[in-house]
């Protein structure tokens, strides 16, 4: 199962499937880590369904790692003993993962007997007496899932109101976990109240449970959060994702706001979620060209996402404010060639020597950091593992923020658990000075055109016949509906930005690819 060849890895599973060998479902489990496409990772779980042991596949529903569930959600299910309960099933229903959702819902619609009454259900579950964790994220679970169904919502409504503050905190945080609800009569009234809070936390769950909703009912309510200095960043920045999930063009009172957290002082969190909110907004030609007084100041994961609203077509004026912009950026050279060229190849002739003059500057750039990567090998070779797991977990770095190692980090980008076994240095040095130069399976980008003429670029991390998940290098996943779409193509640009690898020391860059060339488990 550790083989460098796929092939090889692929008949060590079936053969151990086959032999019923039931002491192989934890290193098979552990394999379904990072499987290197979906043939190997269809032939490990069809072992788990043939060696039909639930035991420690119960565990796995536990798992920090979205493919271990997944995978173990579906030998459970498929295998000849049936042992899964509704009660193992609805908390995935509101997992991080959108896969791992998608996965428990096709279980969950699967089984009649389960889902014969589903709001009679939810109020079964919320009479019970002091309900654990293991109740709440049950709790959670379904009402992620089906709090579109009037069953459901009704139920909600009923447990919305202050009298039971804690039952209804807890379905605020299901519904912030929701795509694209409608908004029931019977939560109005309450979520107006919960929006009034003065505690931050609580008003921060409702804000998301907000954002989840088609509706604009709250958007006066939520303009006077934006407005209101006395909250928190992340607050007014709550309330602004609300908003424009139904309203892509801020208001001055908005924009203004997006504009100041791109400033120094401005932590760096505020920073990139503004940049991120800005590079899916629909602005005008006046705030494209107040936009580019930030551009100079701008980080690489920041620049990467501003430019983004230039990419449809704008006026001489803001296509000159823009080209003098890039001059002086300082993160210029973490752009991709690509970022750039998708701007200036809607210029007019006129404009078009000063754009080439700066994708020419960009290539040259480029092709000195490819030069660069031959003289870094051998000091690479000398990195040491143990501090390049301090580099990689460190938060100025960025790079846990978004890959995850065994049950740490993020999920944005490829679990890296295992990544030594399929890379060598100069692969793994690559990949983070030049992240576009090669992309992981399952991790291409797209970039979305709308009917409105904005453009969005991310990873398409699960779709259904009405709505595509769209992960950007920030944030939850975005949730768009396919009417709004108008056209979805392939991109050959990762949204892991160039120029992260900046900040970071040539002994830390060494340290950091020895610490990923030993992740071979």
């Amino acid at each position: 199962l550790r083989d460098k060849a796929p092939a090889i890895r692929r008949e060590a599973a079936t053969s151990l499937g086959k032999l019923q060998y039931a002491a192989a479902s934890a290193p098979i489990l552990q394999s379904l880590r990072s499987p290197t496409d979906r043939t190997e990772e269809h032939a490990l779980i069809f072992a788990l369904i043939e060696i039909n042991e639930p035991t420690q596949l119960f565990d796995a529903l536990q798992s920090p790692t979205a493919a271990v569930q997944r995978g173990a959600l579906w030998a459970l299910d498929q295998m000849e003993k049936k042992t899964l309960t509704v009660n193992q099933v609805a908390p995935l229903l509101a997992s991080e993962s959108p896969q791992v959702r998608e996965a428990a819902m096709r279980v969950f619609l699967r089984h009649t007997e389960w889902t014969g009454n589903v709001g009679q259900l939810l109020e079964q579950w919320l009479q019970g007496e002091s309900p654990g964790d293991a109740d709440n994220n049950l709790i959670a679970g379904f009402v992620t899932a089906f709090a579109g169904t009037d069953s459901v919502a009704r139920v909600v409504g009923q447990h919305l109101t202050m009298d039971s503050p804690q039952t209804a905190v807890r379905l605020l945080e299901s519904l912030g976990n929701a795509d694209r609800i409608p908004l029931h009569e019977s939560w109005s009234e309450p979520l107006n109240a919960w929006l009034h809070s003065d505690d931050t936390q609580v008003l921060a769950t409702t804000l998301r449970a907000v954002a989840s909703i088609q509706t604009d009912h709250f958007d006066k309510l939520l303009v006077g959060l934006v407005a209101n200095a006395t909250k928190s960043a992340a607050i007014r920045l709550a309330a602004v994702e609300a908003i424009m999930r139904h309203s892509p063009r801020p208001n001055a009172i908005t924009f203004e706001f997006l504009i100041r957290l791109l400033a120094e002082d401005a932590s760096p969190q505020e920073r990139t979620t503004s940049a991120r909110i800005l590079s899916n907004a629909s602005l005008t030609s006046e705030q494209l060209r107040k936009l580019t007084d930030n551009l100079p100041f701008a980080g690489p994961l920041e620049l990467q996402l501003l430019i983004q609203p230039y990419r449809r077509d704008v006026d001489k004026a803001t296509s000159v404010a823009f080209l003098d912009a890039l001059v002086d950026a300082r993160s210029f050279s973490a752009l991709a060639e690509s970022d750039v060229s998708d701007v200036i190849k809607r210029y007019s002739q006129e404009l078009l020597p000063r754009g080439n003059q700066l994708l020419e500057k960009l290539r040259q750039l480029n092709e000195e950091k490819r030069a660069q990567l031959d003289d870094l090998i051998p000091a690479i070779r000398s990195g040491v593992p143990a501090r390049g797991k301090a580099v990689f977990f460190a938060e100025k770095n960025k790079c846990s923020t978004c890959h995850r190692v065994g049950d740490q980090g993020g999920q944005i980008g490829p679990d890296l658990t295992a990544i030594g076994r399929i890379r060598n240095e100069r692969d793994l040095l690559e990949s983070i000075v030049f992240p576009s130069a090669s992309l992981a399976r399952e991790f291409e980008p797209y970039t979305v055109l709308f009917n409105d003429g904005r453009l969005m670029s991310g990873i398409v991390v699960h779709e259904t016949d009405d709505v595509l998940h769209i992960q950007q290098a920030e944030g939850k996943p975005q949730v768009i509906a396919r009417a709004d779409i108008e056209s979805v193509v392939p991109t050959t640009i990762s949204i892991m930005p160039q120029g992260l690898d900046k900040p970071i020391s040539k002994q830390d860059l060494a340290d950091l690819v020895a610490y990923l060339r030993s992740l071979n488990q």
